[in-house]
């Protein structure tokens, strides 16, 4: 009977040691967003890098058709966010320290259009215009989505 119980009790503390070294595996980090225009609208196909500060390692991934980003299984560590788009400036963030086990959001909201470039190139509404040949003139927006004259 002390047998019995004697095994079960070191079953129960094998059991429980082991619940806790599975537990803590995981010690990676997740990073997401969305990326959005100046006026609200996601941004499909966007670049977006991730870079660790200190070891300089970088990992590259591009907005889907809802302007989400996700980086999985970050080692924990200071990090550089770089959102880019045609047409509109380059999004920076330093010193993003990502900890074990937690998935911050981080959403970019890209500013200011560069001269000489299409503002509707990645409005990311279902436009059909060709954005290598746009040419300055004025937009009227009719059913959600953008034309051009």
């Amino acid at each position: 009977m002390k047998a019995r119980c004697r095994r079960f009790v070191l079953s129960l503390a094998l059991a429980a040691l082991f619940a806790a070294i599975a537990q803590s595996q995981e010690s990676r980090a997740t990073l997401g967003g969305t990326v959005t225009d100046p006026s609200g609208s996601v941004i499909p196909a966007t670049a977006v890098s991730l870079i660790n500060s200190q070891t300089g390692v970088a990992f590259k991934t591009k907005t889907n058709e809802a302007g989400q980003y996700r980086f999985l299984f970050l080692n924990p560590g200071a990090y550089r966010l770089s959102v880019q788009s045609p047409g509109f400036r380059t999004f920076v963030r330093e010193n993003i320290q990502l900890q074990m086990n937690l998935a911050p959001v981080i959403d970019v909201a890209l500013t200011g259009v560069v001269a000489g470039t299409s503002p509707a190139s990645t409005s990311g509404r279902n436009n059909r215009m060709n954005a290598d040949a746009w040419q300055p003139g004025f937009a009227m927006r009719l059913d959600a989505r953008i034309f051009w004259r």
